[in-house]
């Protein structure tokens, strides 16, 4: 991912969405991804790399997508995908 690039995870209903920045790692992604889905009412746990998601034991959909910047060099892409 490059810096400007943004990924969604949406649970249940609420969209989190996280903007790479340059110097961004995988373990530091994912401690933002915790604090952002905790934020939201959710439980988010793990370290290093790993992102556990819970809802007090409630179902909840999971959706997710990335959405590539704009760069002259590469042409931008969308993914998008549902998880149940």
């Amino acid at each position: 991912m490059r810096a400007g690039d943004k990924w969604t995870m949406t649970l249940g209903d609420t969209p989190i969405v996280y903007t790479f920045a340059a110097g961004d790692t995988s373990p530091s992604v994912a401690t933002s991804l915790r604090a952002m889905i905790a934020a939201q009412g959710f439980t988010a746990s793990g370290t290093g790399t790993t992102v556990r998601v819970t809802d007090g034991g409630s179902p909840f959909a999971v959706r997710y997508g990335t959405v590539t910047s704009p760069d002259t060099s590469a042409p931008g892409s969308t993914l998008t995908a549902t998880t149940l």
